[in-house]
């Protein structure tokens, strides 16, 4: 998500929000860019592998730069990580995010600053 004007607490402009189909758990990496994406992709395998024995099998995405980088693509090639891109204008497809987004950023509006 972004680009927002109001500049985090660790001058982020946008996040990064991956959420789990099965459980919906959720982690959320702060970007000061966008091209930081893949680098936090690769970091989630690599804890996900780590932390429950598990292997990222599938991505969904939107058709965003970030995602279909040269970069991405060859990391998720390498992993035998299927990437799987929603169509333009077409939210639906990716509806577990577009809700948990939603979610998140009615909270933190509701913060009192």
């Amino acid at each position: 998500m972004g680009i927002y004007r109001v500049e985090s607490l660790c001058r982020a402009h946008y996040f990064l929000a991956i959420v789990d189909d099965v459980s919906r758990g959720t982690w959320v990496y702060f970007m000061k860019e966008k091209n930081e994406a893949s680098q936090f992709f690769k970091k989630f395998c690599l804890m996900i592998k780590i932390q429950f024995g598990a292997c990222t099998k599938v991505i969904r995405s939107d058709n965003g730069v970030e995602f279909t980088s040269g970069l991405m693509q060859k990391f998720s090639e390498g992993q035998g990580i299927i990437h799987q891109t929603s169509g333009t204008d077409n939210p639906k497809e990716n509806g577990p995010l577009e809700r948990k987004s939603r979610h998140m950023l009615n909270v933190v509006k509701a913060f009192p600053f």
